[in-house]
């Protein structure tokens, strides 16, 4: 991905969605009702929002017009792309010693903490991520996907409905709200939202993700 001078794309990278050993495990009222054990290694290709230039962007004064701080972004996202986690938030670190306040710099980290299974830490990245963009879709998506994975499913919920208030073709937050709501053995609504990922990811060409979503969707239907 290329990060020009004057204009930037946040990449989500598949996003971020790394093998899952057990989704879910809940109860009916008879027995133990196994949502998904599904892997979802799942590369949709999201739109994705244009930035301005990065180091404007609630950036201080210091950081502004630093090309470092851009060239820093391109490398972070080249090492997310070819899964060099540990550089990425080695590079997300030397950008916030520049500019402490760079959300793209805890987006990026915080998705690179999120591959690492360190989704406590992720948490921390994507909530600054918001108090200093409160008004982009991706640091509520990370949050909520790092709170799935910590099994905390009706936290995730809000995150998963502000980020398709934001942006209502984010296939993955339904997805993973549909994951959520399985955990809670709330199937019907679990099904409309596996339902809608599948067709978004159709839409976005993305046949792969797509298929993972109604594989999901079947096991709900058939357990």
């Amino acid at each position: 991905m290329k990060l020009s001078k004057l204009a930037a794309v946040i990449l989500v990278f598949g996003t971020m969605l790394v093998p899952s050993t057990t989704l879910a495990e809940s109860l009916s009222k008879s027995n133990p009702l196994l949502i998904t054990r599904a892997k979802t290694e799942l590369k949709p290709q999201l739109k994705l929002p244009i930035i301005e230039r990065l180091s404007e962007i609630n950036s201080s004064p210091k950081a502004r017009n630093n090309n470092n701080v851009d060239a820093l972004l391109t490398q972070i996202s080249a090492d997310l792309e070819k899964g060099d986690f540990q550089a990425a938030i080695e590079g997300c670190n030397s950008v916030l010693k520049i500019d402490v306040n760079n959300f793209v710099a805890y987006i990026f980290r915080g998705f690179a903490y999120s591959h690492l299974e360190q989704y406590e830490t992720a948490i921390g990245d994507f909530e600054q991520a918001i108090r200093i963009n409160p008004n982009s879709a991706y640091p509520y998506f990370g949050r909520g996907f790092a709170q799935v994975k910590l099994e905390k499913y009706r936290d995730s919920l809000a995150d998963f409905e502000q980020t398709i208030k934001m942006e209502p073709e984010f296939a993955h937050a339904y997805f993973w709200r549909g994951i959520a709501l399985a955990n809670l053995a709330q199937t019907d609504a679990a099904k409309v939202d596996l339902e809608k990922a599948a067709e978004l990811y159709q839409k976005q060409g993305n046949s792969q993700a797509a298929e993972q979503a109604l594989n999901v969707l079947k096991e709900i239907y058939t357990a």
